[in-house]
């Protein structure tokens, strides 16, 4: 039998649990609404989406081993030139664009790759020298240029191995453009 002020059916502890469901909905929207939107973007009404900007860089001067991809893994016995070894570096034949990552949680981001690429122009391994922020950029970046495919290196007119880096930008301006 229900009892007055209770409606038929409702048990005695159902409206507690209905003020502490619409309490918990009320507190988890207010810190939703506090923290980053990584999936709205950071740019506002009518602002041009931010450029991605690659730029070649020279060798390090001694980059250490990387861990083998798991896609292919660099063979042990392979030895990549740096670009100060060969007499024409690799050129690239692909269009190569990382997009930006749909979880990345800052508005720019600095990604240095080390690009394995063989005999064939094709890119055996890459390898993330250095991210900021770390994660979602590197993998995007990472990604793209797996994909790539170049003319060979060449030595003495010999298509060989060769050891790229590259500086991959995020979100920033050409510095030719920069004010």
């Amino acid at each position: 039998m229900a009892r007055a002020g209770q409606g038929v059916g409702a048990a005695p502890g159902a409206r507690r649990l209905g003020l502490a469901l619409a309490a918990s909905l009320l507190a988890h929207g207010a810190l939703l609404g506090a923290l980053p939107r990584p999936w709205h973007a950071a740019l506002s009404p009518g602002e041009p989406a931010a450029p991605l900007q690659v730029s070649f860089l020279m060798p390090a001067a001694d980059p250490a081993p990387a861990a083998p991809s798991p896609a292919r893994a660099r063979p042990a016995a392979a030895r990549y030139l740096s670009g100060a070894e060969l007499d024409q570096r690799p050129q690239i034949l692909t269009h190569v664009e990382p997009n930006f990552p749909a979880l990345a949680l800052a508005p720019v981001g600095r990604v240095v790759l080390r690009l394995y690429v063989d005999e064939a122009g094709r890119v055996d391994q890459v390898a993330v020298e250095s991210d900021d922020p770390n994660g979602a950029f590197a993998a995007s970046a990472r990604e793209a240029f797996a994909a790539a495919r170049f003319l060979p290196g060449m030595k003495g007119g010999v298509p060989v191995k060769a050891l790229l880096r590259f500086e991959v930008l995020f979100g920033s301006p050409h510095p030719d453009n920069a004010r």
